[in-house]
């Protein structure tokens, strides 16, 4: 089996009747099992939600390793802009990749807010990471998840969606990564920035990357200290 069995192959909307829209984008080789609570949660309590699969994701690791990032880029655009036209008040709360492309989302369309938790625009072992897997990704496809991480933790970790990194669309994360670094300075919406102290994927570095290059002069940190780097997920 290539996935965990935190995985959801379905999208979600909630709520449609209402004017305050709140579109969730999941995280980089996980799916809408991590965003669909949230989705619930915000619809019951008057809002419109929508959570859907990013493109590669809820499916198999070989789409994954196909997707290019222009799809991912186009795919939020799209979904974000029919949002966008069915309600008067509009908001996007983003994890991991999800919180990169709200900040993508964000420097391209109004927004009344954006809460982005635990984003990733800088990885751990960055700069091994950048240089050396645009090389290793034509010899290894994927690479387990637990094995980026020290072996004295390996089996205490879990993870969500995909139990593999999708090596040939790890680039593409890569390259996506560094065209949204470049955009955070058309970012001007309020801001609420999670992060957890015991993230091992998204370093401390992420926060002061957002903070320090958005515009937005009404922008916020929060932290917490007894999650993962799936901080949408209950109990993790």
């Amino acid at each position: 089996m290539e996935h965990t069995e935190q995985f959801d192959t379905n999208n979600y909307e909630y709520n449609v009747n209402s004017n305050k829209g709140v579109y969730i984008i999941h995280g980089f080789t996980s799916t809408t099992y991590e965003t669909k609570d949230l989705a619930k949660f915000l619809a019951d309590n008057g809002f419109h939600t929508k959570t859907n699969n990013l493109p590669g994701h809820g499916t198999s690791i070989d789409d994954c390793n196909s997707t290019k990032y222009q799809e991912w880029l186009e795919f939020v655009e799209k979904d974000f802009a029919e949002m966008l036209s069915e309600n008067d008040n509009i908001y996007i709360v983003g994890i991991s990749m999800g919180g990169a492309l709200a900040l993508h989302l964000a420097s391209l369309f109004p927004v009344n807010k954006i809460v982005v938790c635990a984003t990733v625009l800088h990885f751990k072992d960055h700069k091994k990471l950048t240089w050396l897997n645009p090389y290793t990704k034509y010899v290894y496809k994927s690479v387990a998840k637990n094995k980026r991480f020290d072996k004295k933790i390996r089996n205490q970790l879990k993870f969500n969606g995909y139990n593999h990194y999708p090596l040939v669309a790890l680039d593409e994360y890569f390259k996506m990564a560094k065209i949204i670094k470049n955009e955070l300075k058309k970012v001007s919406a309020s801001i609420l920035i999670l992060y957890s102290t015991k993230d091992l994927t998204s370093p401390k570095i992420n926060v002061d990357i957002v903070y320090n290059n958005i515009t937005s002069t009404n922008k916020s940190i929060k932290s917490y200290n007894n999650c993962s780097h799936a901080m949408l997920v209950k109990g993790e």
